[in-house]
């Protein structure tokens, strides 16, 4: 018989067969686990980003428990915000460009009360992700959101909504201008404010430009200042489309995204 060598049959090379040891496969799996978490997390995260970059938020602090609904006692809403800051902040472009140094990220906290104006737009901004059976078609943050128009006078006015969006439910598209009132300008600012869009509206560009006019949304602190404001609204002599006004408490929120405007 002729002699033969391994490297005739293509094993030149010695073969180590190694057994997956108990840590590796633990490890294995594992891996699995964070990649299915992640996926889950997707959503919220993007939700987050678009809150951040959209307001290019510079301030440390809440997110409440927006777009994080469904935990058990109210402080896990904000901790479980503050614990996905966390991870965006670690890794990503959340902390390429929110970076501790430049702005100051310190440690999040759990806290629900927004401590600035760009906090409760970024609050907004969540909730209305967060929405179930709810798709955010557009969001437009400031000073995209802004509006300019003249009136017959030649007269240049601008509106700053302090947020716009246009959300479905699979049926029906609706158009939202939003205002966070603080509740410290007197209710009469409020009506001049409508009164500018009430204004716009009957310019029509609005309508030109999206097909319909985003229904204004004013998000009031508490029942009397809501009452105070619909009081305002419902004698106004000026003001004739007062259907274009919604007043509402911030748990309100979710419900009238889900029914939409209904005018």
């Amino acid at each position: 018989m002729d002699n033969f060598n391994q490297d005739d049959f293509g094993f030149g090379d010695i073969i180590n067969i190694h057994l997956e040891t108990a840590e590796e496969a633990t490890a294995r799996n594992a891996g699995k686990h964070f990649e299915a978490l992640a996926d889950n997390l997707k959503n919220r995260q993007q939700a987050v980003m678009q809150s951040f970059y959209g307001a290019n938020s510079t301030a440390s602090g809440p997110m409440g428990h927006c777009g994080f609904q469904g935990f058990t006692a109210p402080t896990d809403d904000g901790c479980v915000a503050g614990q996905a800051m966390n991870r965006l902040k670690s890794t990503g472009p959340l902390g390429r460009r929110f970076g501790i140094r430049n702005f100051g990220f310190g440690s999040l906290n759990c806290s629900l009360t927004p401590n600035s104006n760009a906090f409760s737009v970024s609050d907004l901004t969540m909730r209305l992700y967060g929405t179930p059976g709810i798709v955010v078609l557009s969001i437009q943050q400031e000073p995209n959101c802004w509006r300019s128009f003249t009136d017959h006078g030649n007269v240049v006015h601008q509106l700053k909504p302090d947020l716009y969006a246009a959300t479905s439910d699979g049926k029906y598209e609706d158009h939202w201008f939003f205002e966070y009132d603080t509740g410290k300008e007197p209710a009469s600012r409020i009506m001049r404010q409508c009164k500018l869009y009430e204004d716009y509206y009957n310019t029509n560009m609005e309508q030109r430009d999206t097909g319909a006019f985003p229904v204004v949304v004013w998000i009031v602190p508490d029942e009397k200042r809501k009452d105070s404001l619909l009081s305002g609204i419902n004698q106004s002599a000026e003001i004739r489309h007062k259907e274009l006004f919604l007043f509402i408490l911030p748990g309100e929120l979710e419900t009238l995204i889900r029914n939409g405007a209904g005018i």
